[in-house]
């Protein structure tokens, strides 16, 4: 396993923003089926803001993976599904998400 020591700062707060989407996915997948989470308990993500060209290119890359075959699209939708999500718009995620899927597949 990687340390924080081994991997460079912009890979760092992907891997921390990674980490924050997934537990505030667990957070909504509890509540969804009648869990109550304490408010002291209940992670709070403040919004990323993204640079509007960089996400832009970002996003054209995993479409145009989505539609270079049925398999590729359907990578995707698991991707998405393993964090409890249905919405598999790639302009509704920020940029550290798609970069790291788009690294998963390179």
């Amino acid at each position: 396993q990687m340390g924080a020591a081994q991997i460079g700062a912009g890979q760092m707060g992907a891997v921390q923003i990674g980490v924050a989407a997934q537990m505030v996915a667990l957070q909504g997948i509890a509540q969804g089926k009648g869990f109550h989470i304490p408010p002291r308990f209940q992670v709070q993500v403040p919004p990323i803001i993204d640079n509007p060209e960089e996400k832009a290119a970002v996003v054209a890359r995993v479409k145009a993976f989505q539609k270079a075959s049925a398999y590729n699209k359907e990578y995707w939708h698991n991707h998405c599904a393993k964090l409890g999500s249905n919405n598999f718009d790639p302009a509704r995620y920020d940029c550290a998400y798609l970069t790291t899927f788009l690294s998963s597949i390179d």
